[in-house]
């Protein structure tokens, strides 16, 4: 019986430490103030690091949107050149999210994927409510695609952006914070 246990516990632990991911370990990601860690995971092989608020909130109740504008759904995009990601880990990260219907995890702020130690992160600014990963791309594309410049970086913001039933602000940039309805 206990040789049994022995077996059965070792067969976990491999298996443990072959679902670890591979690239980069929780502990060495980079995580600003507020935010914290709540989900590792992987879509068509990119390694997505999703980000939720630090002070515990597990949410996923929509945020107060009166009615739904007309407008929502443009992804009315601004361009900055500050915060750049490259656009090669933008158009992974995108990828990622292209290929998973998977709801989003709870109350997340952000998800980031990581190439060739280039970060990109899409964020929106406020809780969500009824969204898939796949939800995420369209706005990250509209960014990516208007805001590129000629040296391969990106960072912007898409306004009026229809995540699931909420109107939001969406970001894409190399930091997983920041993005605001401003």
């Amino acid at each position: 019986m206990f040789a049994k246990q022995i077996i059965i516990a070792g067969a976990f632990l491999a298996a443990l430490s072959t679902a670890a991911p591979a690239s980069n370990s929780v502990a060495e990601i980079d995580v600003p103030e507020g935010l914290k860690i709540i989900d590792v995971t992987e879509a068509a092989g990119v390694e997505l690091v999703w980000y939720g608020d630090a002070d515990g909130v597990e949410s996923t109740s929509e945020a107060e949107t009166p009615s739904l504008s007309r407008r929502c759904g443009s992804n009315r995009t601004q361009c900055f050149n500050d915060n750049q990601a490259a656009a090669s880990s933008c158009e992974a990260l995108i990828n990622g999210l292209l290929n998973s219907s998977n709801n989003l995890p709870v109350s997340p702020r952000s998800v980031c994927a990581t190439l060739a130690g280039n970060r990109c992160c899409t964020s929106w600014a406020n809780n969500l409510s009824g969204a898939k990963y796949y939800y995420l791309q369209s706005a990250a594309s509209a960014i990516l695609r208007n805001c590129r410049g000629s040296a391969g970086f990106v960072s912007g913001k898409s306004y009026d952006t229809l995540l699931g039933s909420t109107c939001t602000t969406q970001c894409l940039s190399n930091r997983p914070d920041g993005c605001n309805n401003n």
